[in-house]
């Protein structure tokens, strides 16, 4: 924040600021502001990195951005940041997914621009490019916590692209109880679901970040409407049906646009014209970047593969590694690129092996559109999905970004991906290979004005029959890989594979139940178990029930003193949906446990999951520790909204209505309360909820509320 920079640290950072190799511009950047495309990079904000300099604290090394954006004061302020803003003031994670440039960066960015404005503490990241990383990616989830808790007052955490390592930030849910703590997420779609079945009905959830409640998801629509107002914004002479024929209709690409509105302003063109002086600034810009890294003849030869088969790639942020191009004079070549800050090297840090990347997937489309043509990329693509480390990433994000494409690889592909060596491949990437090619996806939404979604585009490539071609193919491949897999592992696969095809998932715990039965429970955590568990009964309840059983002891002797409320719950539920005996028999042993757990800081939401749970195994020790808690649940309902009051009676009616009820009659007043507060939705939404898990509850609310004339109204 402004407030502490001393007049001092700013002088020191400017001479600082002049010795930065780190800090300059990528230079595509500085062409585009010699030419007058852009503006040069402000100098309004401080750096952290100067700040320590500034203080002859070294920095740690820094790397080069993403390619740069307009002026913040001019950049066009979308809907979303006042969106984000007003989720803040509510709660304080917010998840905001959007495919490449449709403008999460400028919006978080602008968003954090703001807020050091207003003299808040702001902290940031990115995963692609590893700005503000001063740890391994890997652990930074786990050391976010420490950077800010020292910080009383309130901070913002914004970090970038968690899409690299969605599984390690979905772990963050603690921070939802320390509200001085403001955490913005950006990500790719993370368009996976998991399906679970509930008394005969399936209920639909997220697969990551289930502990973030719905309103605070945030899915980027950037459509016609919001180009149309950049350029009114920008008041530009651009027609919306042209400009979007130049950036793309479905998903415009913003970057593109920005350039094409500040050319514009600058030469007088139009926006064809532009595109095509931009295509011609990155072939001379690459034809420099040849001359000055390649050494001898073999460089150049190699010079234009490398470059494409990377653009290629790191279109959909995948990494290539080195093996996946053959020749001697690349090794010098990569290591050469990545001294010009052109690539990353991902050298033990994300992967744990030698990888590249060009670090911004909207710049690897402009080298790819100049280095191959259509023919050429697909040949990449597939070579990649037939021989590359990542290839059910890779298919994974084409799905969501160019499915008809992923289609027709897949069609003309069968025999390859049939015969494709597995014995090298992580059982991740596995699993994220079969689930697309047996599952149908939707690839394309469209919304009312008042965001309501109103239909779905399907392509339907769907190849069930090959996804089982290829589990039998390799059984004796995937037998070692679930015989060599953790827990946790082998539930992600499960999860995945049973969402994709259950006919599938049922298969692969046909052949391989002896080598599950095998697997060691012992030093596992409980919410492994109960997911572990809970996925392989989806496949095959029998096969569940008997690994229970093969390890009765070691669930009964599971301490469960450390973990929370949400883990404990979750653990008993999948037990006891396929050894209801064996949950009842975890809850008297450890009833004791289980009654003192300390409720106050869960939130009312995770609360009505505990007592959920607790109930499906045990409904009289729920009730006990409900009696217990009285004081506690109390004080959760009185801070609670009426939709969270809501969610939390449902969390309960599934497993025990009695409960429910007994809950509702000692907390009438509060309910009486929050009804006579709310607004006619919120009632309609709340009975209708409620009537729909139990029209009796509803009824006794009805009687019990009194006199309320948005209520009658309803």
């Amino acid at each position: 924040p402004d407030d502490v920079i001393s007049v001092e640290w700013e002088l020191k950072a400017k001479e600082k600021r002049k010795s930065y190799d780190e800090e300059k511009p990528h230079p595509i950047e500085e062409l585009l502001v010699k030419w007058g495309l852009i503006e040069p990079l402000i100098e309004s904000l401080m750096r952290i990195e100067e700040a320590l300099a500034a203080q002859d604290i070294e920095p740690n090394s820094f790397r080069p951005g993403r390619l740069f954006w307009p002026d913040m004061e001019r950049l066009s302020r979308r809907d979303e940041i006042d969106k984000i803003i007003k989720r803040f003031d509510e709660d304080n994670v917010v998840l905001m997914e959007g495919y490449p440039a449709s403008g999460k960066s400028s919006i978080a960015c602008r968003l954090g621009y703001e807020l050091v404005k207003e003299s808040k503490w702001v902290y940031y990241g990115n995963l692609t490019t590893r700005v503000g990383l001063n740890c391994q990616p890997k652990e930074l989830p786990g050391r976010i916590f420490e950077e800010v808790k020292e910080i009383k007052q309130e901070v913002f955490i914004i970090i970038e692209d968690i899409h690299h390592l969605v599984k390690e930030f979905d772990n963050l849910n603690f921070i939802t109880d320390h509200k001085h703590i403001k955490l913005l997420l950006t990500s790719r779609p993370l368009k996976q679901y998991d399906v679970k079945e509930y008394f005969g009905h399936h209920e639909g959830r997220s697969l990551y970040f289930q502990w973030i409640v719905p309103e605070n998801k945030i899915e980027l629509k950037t459509d016609k409407d919001v180009v149309e107002k950049i350029l009114r914004e920008a008041e530009s002479s651009f027609k919306l049906d042209h400009i979007l024929k130049t950036i793309g209709e479905d998903q415009p690409n913003l970057l593109l646009l920005s350039f094409l509105i500040q050319a514009s302003k600058k030469k007088g063109k139009q926006a064809d014209e532009i595109k095509e002086e931009i295509r011609k600034l990155v072939i001379d810009h690459l034809d420099r970047l040849k001359k000055s890294t390649c050494k001898t003849s073999q460089d150049q030869e190699a010079f234009r593969k490398v470059i494409g088969t990377l653009s290629v790639l790191s279109e959909f942020e995948v990494p290539m590694e080195r093996e996946f191009i053959d020749g001697g004079a690349v090794d010098s070549l990569l290591e050469r690129l990545e001294k010009k800050k052109e690539i990353l090297s991902l050298k033990g840090r994300i992967f744990g092996q030698e990888y590249y990347l060009i670090s911004h997937s909207r710049l690897a489309s402009l080298y790819r559109n100049v280095c191959l043509d259509e023919e050429e990329r697909r040949e990449v693509l597939k070579d990649y999905i037939i021989q590359g480390d990542f290839f059910g990433t890779l298919i994974g994000r084409l799905v969501s970004e160019a499915g008809r494409l992923l289609k027709s690889l897949i069609k003309e592909s069968r025999k390859e991906l049939i015969k494709r060596d597995l014995s090298q491949a992580s059982i991740e990437e596995i699993g994220n290979f079969l689930e697309v090619i047996a599952q149908n996806y939707a690839v394309h939404k469209e919304y009312t004005d008042s965001g309501h979604l109103v239909r779905y585009e399907y392509i339907l490539w769907a190849d069930k029959e090959l996804a089982r071609e290829i589990v039998r193919v390799h059984s004796d491949i995937l037998k070692q890989k679930l015989s060599q897999a953790s827990i946790r592992e082998i539930r992600a696969f499960f999860r995945k594979i049973a969402w994709a095809d259950k006919k599938l998932a049922k298969e692969i715990v046909r052949l391989h139940s002896d080598t599950l039965k095998q697997k060691d429970l012992s030093q596992a955590s409980i919410r492994e178990i109960g997911l572990f568990l809970g996925y392989i009964a989806w496949a095959d309840k029998e096969l569940a029930r008997e690994i229970a059983r093969a390890n009765r002891n070691t669930l009964r002797q599971k301490d469960i003193s450390q973990a929370d409320i949400r883990e404990i719950g979750y653990f008993l539920e999948c037990i006891a949906e396929v050894d209801k005996e064996l949950a009842k028999e975890i809850v008297r042993l450890h009833s004791d446990t289980l009654k003192q757990k300390d409720l106050s800081q869960a939130s009312i939401r995770e609360i009505g999951l505990f007592l959920g749970y607790i109930a499906w195994a045990d409904k009289e020790l729920a009730k006990e520790i409900v009696r217990l808690h009285t004081d506690t649940l109390k004080l959760k309902l009185y801070l609670a909204s009426i939709k969270e009051i809501r969610a939390f009676l449902k969390k309960i009616i599934w497993a025990d209505k009695e409960l429910t009820r007994e809950i509702v009659r000692v907390h009438s007043d509060i309910l009486k309360q929050k009804l006579s507060q709310a607004s006619i939705r919120e009632i309609k939404a709340f009975f209708r909820k409620i009537a729909w898990a139990d029209k009796e509850l509803a009824k006794e609310i009805v009687r019990m509320s009194g006199k309320n004339t948005k209520k009658e109204t309803v």
